[in-house]
This record gives C-alpha cells, structure tokens and sequence, in this order.
C-alpha cells in the first residue's frame, strides 16, 4: 500500500491530504458496517416477501409447475432487489457527498487553509480534483460495497450487461456534475465573509441536498426511463412493457433510438461539467471578480435556450410540438418559459454583476486614460469587460432568447395570438433588463450586503406592484372602473399573462414602447451616477485632504 499512496501522493497531493484525514480506521470501519448492515436488512425485507411469510407479496414469486407443483420464481425476486438497488444508489452518492464536499469547503474557508491552499504550487485543477475524490471517500466506498449486490442481483435476474454498464455510466457522470455543483456554491459562499458563516454553510447544504433528492435525481432517473433506458425501463419500474414517447430533438429520435439517446444525454451532462468547471476555475482565483465572464454568459445562454428550442421544434413525430398548433398550449408555453427566463436570468445578473469597488475603479480607469491609450472601446468594453456594468451584457443575452423564441412564435399557426405572445415575451425581456439595471443600481450603494439589497429590491419591484394592481383592480370593479386600465397597468408586471389577451395591440405596443425608453432612461443616470462616482473617486484620490 506505501507504493500505491505514493503514487497518489505524487499523482494528486491534495487527494492525498484527503485520504489521509479521513480513511482513519474508526471511519472506515463504520462506513463498512454501515454499508453491510444497509444490506443485510435489504436482503431480510425481500427475504420476508418469499412464501411462508403471510404478506402481500405472497403469491407475486410463486409459479406452477407442470404437474401442479409451485415453485419460486427467484427471477423476479432478485430484478426486484436490483429495482430497490438501482434506485437507492443515485440518491445516496450525490446527497450525501454534496453535504459533505459544501460542508468541507466551508470549514476550510472559515480556518483559512482554503487560501493557504491557493499559494500552493499546486494547480486549481489538481486541488479541486482532490477535494472531489477525497473529501467523500467513505461515501464512495459506502456505495462501491454496495456494488456487487447490485451486480449479484443483475446476474441472477438476468438483467442485459448492457443496461448495467449505462447504468453505472450515466449514473457516475450525473454524480460528478451534482457534486461539481456543490463545489461551486461552496466557494460562492466561502467568498462571502460574514458573520454567521457556518450557519449559512449547512442552510446551503442542506438546501442543496434536498434539491437533489426531490428534483434533480428524479429528473435524471426518468428522464432516462422515457429515453435513453427506454428498451429497459421493466427492469426499474413495475411496468411490463417499454412504450415509445417519440421524444425528439431537433428531428433526432432521443426515444426510439438508444444509442442517439445516450450520446444526447452524455454530450449535455459533459457540457454541465465542463461549464460548472470553468467557473470553478475562476471563482477558485478571483474572490471579488464575477461569476463567469460575459462570453461565457452568451455562450451558456445560447446552449440553454437551444436546447429547450430543440425539443419543441415543430415535427410531426414530436409530441411536445402541438403548441405549434393549438393556442391553450402555446399560452401555456410562453408563460413557463417566461418563468424559465426570470430564473435564468436572475442567475446571469447576479453572475455577471460587479461589485460595487470594481465599478468605481472601472468608472475612473474610463474616465483617466484617452481614446489614443490602445485600450478597447466603451462599447467593447461593456460587452465583453469583466468590470464594467453587467447591464449590456443581459441586454445582449436578452436579444439572444428573443432572436431564439419570437420568430419560432410567430411562424406557428395560432393566428392573430402568434403576434400577442411574441410581444409577451418582448415585455417580459424588457422587465428582466429593467430589474438588471435596478439590481446594479443596488450594488453601487455602500451598504452592508449589497447583493441582499439587490435581491430583495429587485423582487419587491417585481412583486409589490402587481400585487396592488389585483388588489385596486378587486376594490374598484364594483365602481365601473373599467377592467382594461388594470389590465394595461399589468403589462408593466411579470404577470402580464394574465392580461395581454384582452387588451388590444396598440395597448401592449405602447407598453412595450414604454418600456424601452424606461430602460434607456434608467442606464443614462446609471451612467450619469457612475461616472460621477469615478470623478469623485479621482478627486478625492488626487487631492487628499
């Protein structure tokens, strides 16, 4: 073993710093008990199914014989232990090795060897890298002893090798994407320096592990159920047959055809990873810069929208493209994706937002050096700067989804009400821009935790004011005030689905003409303040008092 560790230790110091601080021999031997005794109580429950035990499942394991004679049907009984196994492993491994990696990180950050680490020679890959295989190591082996149960059952229930391998295949790669994620939201949080650390550490824990286990691992087991394991999808449920959903993307059959299917989902969830990686990466060096950088904003919003466009493209096969046709779906289409759009972009602003110090020091390097300086334009610079307001930047990857969503909408044949979504989703683009430009308004106070007053702003902008329009609009009805007042006002709102149909399209053309100049308006005393602020900076820096 020395041979092996020393290899480790060469190969990865950092795993090899994991291994040694936790493969001491009171926790390994409790993760091995813990792991046979996990076990041996599955094998007792399925054991107390056989006949002889007077349950439910009493006669599911008999069969009759040809001369009248029953006997078990260990066939069934061992796909059933496999069924148990294969759904326990894809929510123990990710739960409980996020927990512990967030949990890690934290500690870490608060101790500060976390930046000791970062003087090290080593590299922020190598680091990393050793953190995810080394801080849950005994959730690893809780899990590989697990294993060749799984395997005993899959042989004698004679379950395909084939569906085994993708199995464990798929199953891997999504954990490796979950615990890369927790990463992530542990170094975003170990950036933030504030009293109660801890505490908010095992609230994101938590938090976060309950999101995997109630969402994100019951979207990737069925989604594979309806895909990618469809010809297999008896051996994890009770169903008796696989039935074909005609599921495509972009023309390609992600259903009917296995192999198209696990390339699809094997390309996206390598893209998580890489993308998750890359602001790894850059979190782990820069503490105060941004999230990702604004090419990687676009970027990611491209491939994002493009792989939902892919999915409601308008086939014949397909049977998610009928809100091509039908009116009631394509409503219902807009406005989650109009709720996909606040989520999604309520992530790029706080990603690509600057803090409120690298803005002054943007606004003053600006306002110093000359055009003749070499350096790239104003215009170059908000779009691509990593320290000039975020504000272009989500103008842009607004331009993006509509570029993506309005055409697709306006080219379906639900007639006139083509032309009224289209604009629903112009007015809601045009929100988001205008909640961004709140949100940086909010970083340039000097607060205390201005990213909190960003946030809660921001949502009682979005909130508070539709909220009075329902709640007047309620009062007043029995006034005769007339509904369309309240319906125009609502245009103004996140929930302008509720209304766009009744008012006509010179009403939602003149909000949507409103809103543009709001937001133009807004970024000229945005820059108007920033640029003040930069003078102010420089001043008070040239001619100290």
């Amino acid at each position: 073993m020395n041979g092996v560790l020393n290899a480790i230790g060469d190969w990865n110091p950092q795993l090899m710093r994991e291994l040694k601080g936790r493969l001491k021999l009171r926790n390994v031997t409790i993760a091995v008990i813990g792991a046979i005794v996990a076990q041996l109580l599955l094998v007792m429950a399925f054991a107390g199914k056989l006949p002889g035990d007077p349950s439910e499942d009493y006669n599911r394991y008999l069969l009759a014989g040809a001369s009248g004679s029953e006997f078990i049907n260990w066939e069934l009984w061992w796909q059933d232990m496999f069924r148990a196994v294969s759904w326990l492993i894809p929510y123990a491994l990710p739960v409980a090795g996020s927990y512990a990696l967030i949990t890690d990180l934290g500690r870490e950050a608060r101790r500060g060897t976390l930046n000791f680490l970062r003087l090290s020679p080593q590299s922020a890959r190598e680091i990393l890298l050793g953190k995810l295989l080394g801080v849950p190591i005994l959730k690893y082996l809780g899990v590989a002893l697990v294993v060749p149960l799984h395997i005993v059952a899959a042989v004698q229930g004679h379950i395909p090798l084939v569906f085994l391998l993708s199995y464990y295949l798929l199953v891997g790669i999504a954990t490796v994407l979950c615990l890369s994620v927790a990463m992530l939201i542990s170094l975003l949080n170990s950036s933030q320096q504030q009293a109660g650390a801890m505490l908010m550490e095992a609230g994101l824990a938590l938090a976060y592990a309950l999101l995997i286990l109630f969402m994100m691992v019951p979207l990737f087991m069925f989604w594979n159920l309806w895909t990618t394991w469809q010809p297999f999808s008896h051996y994890l449920t009770e169903a008796t047959g696989s039935h074909s959903t005609g599921i495509t993307w972009f023309n390609l059959p992600v259903c009917d055809q296995p192999i198209v299917a696990h390339l699809f989902v094997l390309t996206n969830l390598s893209a998580g990873i890489y993308i998750i990686w890359q602001l790894l990466h850059r979190c782990y060096h820069n503490l105060t810069g941004t999230v990702m950088t604004k090419a990687q904003s676009y970027g990611v919003n491209l491939y994002t929208e493009l792989v939902i466009l892919g999915f409601l493209w308008p086939t014949p096969e397909s049977p998610l493209a009928s809100w091509h046709s039908d009116e009631a779906i394509a409503v219902t289409l807009a406005v989650l994706l109009t709720i996909w759009q606040l989520v999604k972009f309520t992530v790029l602003t706080a990603g690509l937002s600057p803090r409120r110090q690298a803005l002054l020091d943007w606004s003053r390097y600006r306002h110093q050096m000359t055009a003749q300086s070499g350096l790239r334009s104003l215009g170059q610079d908000l779009l691509w700067g990593e320290k000039s307001p975020a504000i272009i930047a989500i103008a842009v990857n607004a331009g993006i989804v509509a570029a993506i969503w309005v055409p697709m909408f306006l080219s379906s044949a639900i007639g006139t009400t083509s032309l009224v979504l289209s604009l629903g989703i112009l007015l809601n683009l045009c929100l988001i821009v205008i909640y961004a430009t709140i949100a940086q308004w909010m970083l340039l106070m000097k607060v205390k935790k201005p990213g909190l007053w960003a946030l809660g702003v921001t949502v009682a902008v979005a909130m508070v004011p539709p909220i009075m329009i329902l709640v007047l609009a309620s009062n007043s009805a029995a006034t005769g005030t007339p509904d369309g007042i309240w319906a125009v006002l609502l245009l103004s709102t996140p929930l302008l689905w509720v209304t766009i149909q009744k008012v006509s399209l010179l009403s939602i053309g003149l909000s949507l003409v409103a809103q543009m100049a709001a937001i133009v308006m807004l970024n000229m005393t945005l820059a108007k303040h920033l640029h003040k602020l930069g003078e102010s900076t420089t001043t008070a820096l040239l001619n100290p008092a």
